[in-house]
């Protein structure tokens, strides 16, 4: 029986929690593909929750390597690094001593660096229009298990100003929220994974207008002795991120953003 908190539930084929990249891309690959499939008739159903489908703030995944722009367009979401003023990048410079070191990219390989939020909000656009996905802004607040195999058949979640939860379920969830994920200990309840994890220091991050870097369009190592290093990159026209490595203790007036 359904508790008087939570509304009726809906049945998908997949339910993924987390539009980031990784959500995203996955829900456009899994309709693509199912679409493809000979055997199949009709899409997959997938339900692709995100808490918030505001564009992203984040200093993370801002630089895509070569790899990752071959993925991408592997999946068929190469469009997704056009029209957001995304930068070329053709390899590393690293600075030591007054030195500078290049390392390019081997047999001209490219790739590209970006604001990371008008990536994700292209990445979203395309799995809101990939057929049988349904993008939904919603926060998923616990796992469904069957009682009998424990197996996790789906997510409760709350849609943006609704009173009630909902459920959401489906033969295969995804839980892809990112490092911070509200449910890692629930999947892995021994906690062997924090005990695997341990943090050293943090990157402190600012954007520089109109900076021209030693090798343009690479990105910068800059080596300091007796400290961390500090990375350069360009990730528009007129906007070039500088991430310097602080070490833990962190000084008590120091922001942290996660």
């Amino acid at each position: 029986m359904m508790s008087s908190n939570v509304a009726q539930g809906s049945s998908y084929d997949v339910v993924i929690v987390g539009a980031g990249i990784a959500g995203s891309a996955l829900a456009h690959a899994l309709s693509t593909s199912a679409v493809a499939c000979p055997s199949r008739t009709t899409p997959l159903r997938v339900a692709l929750l995100e808490r918030s489908l505001a564009e992203p703030d984040r200093i993370v995944g801002e630089l895509l390597q070569p790899g990752g722009v071959a993925a991408l367009r592997a999946l068929g979401l190469g469009s997704c690094l056009d029209g957001i003023d995304a930068i070329p990048v053709h390899g590393y410079a690293v600075l030591d001593a007054g030195a500078t070191v290049h390392i390019p990219y081997p047999d001209g390989a490219e790739g590209r660096s970006f604001h990371h939020g008008r990536f994700v909000q292209k990445l979203r656009a395309c799995a809101r229009a990939a057929p049988g996905v349904d993008l939904i802004e919603a926060t998923a607040t616990e796992l469904i298990e069957c009682p009998l195999t424990r197996h996790v058949v789906g997510v409760r979640a709350r849609r943006r100003g609704a009173e009630h939860q909902e459920s959401f379920c489906a033969g295969l969830v995804v839980v892809a929220d990112g490092c911070f994920s509200n449910f890692r200990n629930a999947v892995v309840p021994d906690g062997s994974l924090a005990k695997l994890t341990v943090v050293r220091g943090h990157f402190v991050g600012a954007i520089l207008e109109d900076v021209t870097l030693p090798i343009p369009k690479h990105g910068t190592v800059a080596l300091v002795k007796g400290h961390g290093p500090v990375l350069l990159y360009q990730i528009g026209e007129h906007d070039t991120r500088i991430l310097i490595d602080v070490k833990n203790p962190l000084p008590s007036n120091l922001k942290v953003s996660e």
